[in-house]
């Protein structure tokens, strides 16, 4: 169970958190001037989105659903993906999208996250994750990683020099 006064700051987290989705939708429904999606600010709402529903869904799993809950987002999301449901893509999604060489989505980041965890556990002093020192034994972990992920040890190193471990310690 958590303390009082995490508990207490991650409500403070989570109200931040929803403040700003709310604000990002509220530019982006300001934004509409009749000459196209502003994509810059469509993509900040959709940041918002996924870092307020991350953390809900963190809390949630911890037992402790944060207040306000996101009704409008939800319902927002729910249109969306009944959008999607019928095989089409929604102006917030479809003017979204990219063109070119695209960053590493979500379930991308956590599996890299989790490759970096790896590979500092396989030091010597392993990492310590709520209060256990985790190690794994591997004396290649670099060229282990290479394998699974197939991309070149060179691509491993830079994960582990530039993204962040998966979970927090």
């Amino acid at each position: 169970m958590p303390s009082e006064e995490r508990l207490s700051n991650f409500q403070l987290s989570w109200r931040a958190l929803f403040e700003q989705e709310v604000a990002a939708r509220d530019r982006l429904n300001r934004s509409h001037d009749g000459s196209g999606t502003d994509v810059k600010i469509l993509r900040s709402w959709w940041k918002s989105v996924q870092e307020l529903l991350r953390e809900y869904a963190i809390a949630v799993a911890r037992g402790t659903p944060p207040e306000p809950a996101p009704a409008k987002l939800a319902e927002i999301l729910s249109d969306l993906a009944g959008y999607l449901a019928i095989g089409q893509l929604p102006g917030p999604i479809y003017d979204a999208r990219s063109e070119g060489r695209r960053s590493p989505g979500p379930a991308e980041l956590r599996d890299i996250g989790w490759a970096v965890v790896y590979r500092k556990a396989s030091r010597p002093e392993g990492i310590n994750h709520n209060g256990e020192t985790i190690r794994v034994p591997d004396a290649t972990p670099v060229k282990t990683l290479a394998r699974l992920f197939k991309v070149d040890p060179n691509t491993v190193r830079g994960w582990i020099r530039s993204c962040p471990r998966h979970f927090a310690a």
